[in-house]
């Protein structure tokens, strides 16, 4: 049996993603946001970076989308632990708060991509598809704070 899905890449792909968030609730509301979006799996819900880190199936991710801010691993160092071993995965940040956000940092972790939490529905898809295009997806904001 063949799954054909209409992608934006002009390609017949789904793309598994792991979720990475301390908020269990934020978690599965990503979870339903993408489930309706048919291009994307969700391959796991994981709590910390300390999770996404050690978790068995983490190779077979072509995308994880992962909050900055977590109490044991943070996402940036989880972010920079995933891109020396797999390099291939697409990373994309969420957090709360833009003001606790470095571009440099992102960048250099690994992240293509960055979505503030309060803005999810409205700029997620755009950012996802961005970034498994291999571009870099930032907020304009975001660019011009951290060039200033």
């Amino acid at each position: 049996m063949c799954i054909c899905v209409y992608t934006h890449m002009n390609a017949a792909t789904i793309f598994k993603v792991i979720i990475v968030d301390d908020c269990v609730a934020f978690g599965q509301s990503l979870q339903f946001l993408l489930s309706h979006m048919p291009q994307y799996e969700v391959l796991a819900i994981l709590s910390d970076g300390k999770d996404v880190i050690e978790y068995p199936h983490l190779a077979q991710a072509d995308l994880i989308i992962m909050d900055m801010s977590m109490p044991i691993i943070n996402g940036v160092d989880a972010g920079k632990q995933i891109n020396y071993i797999l390099p291939d995965i697409k990373l994309v940040a969420v957090t709360q708060n833009n003001d606790m956000v470095c571009l440099r940092e992102l960048v250099e972790a690994g992240f293509r991509g960055y979505v503030l939490k309060h803005s999810i529905v409205e700029d997620l898809a755009n950012v996802l598809n961005a970034v498994l295009k291999n571009e870099l997806a930032f907020p304009k904001e975001l660019v011009l704070r951290n060039i200033l």
